[in-house]
């Protein structure tokens, strides 16, 4: 691995923890995280993490509302 794709690698990574939060917008993570732009970064995502973004933020949020639910009386049906 050469010194760029360790960058690259440091950016995805830190996107995906800007991204936990869903209030920020994905252009703006974007270039938070140093790509100008959005949809070049989109691509990136995707070619490093095998997965897009919308699908990311989707399974994030499946992730949440069960873990809210979990730590409530609520049943998942």
């Amino acid at each position: 691995m050469n010194i760029s794709h360790y960058i690259t690698l440091y950016r995805i990574q830190k996107a995906k923890e800007l991204l936990r939060d869903l209030q920020n917008k994905v252009y703006d993570i974007a270039y938070q995280t140093g790509f100008n732009d959005a949809r070049y970064f989109s691509q990136v995502f995707k070619k490093e993490t095998g997965q897009n973004l919308s699908k990311f933020i989707k399974q994030y949020r499946m992730e949440k509302a069960k873990d809210m639910l979990e730590n409530t009386n609520m049943k998942i049906v």
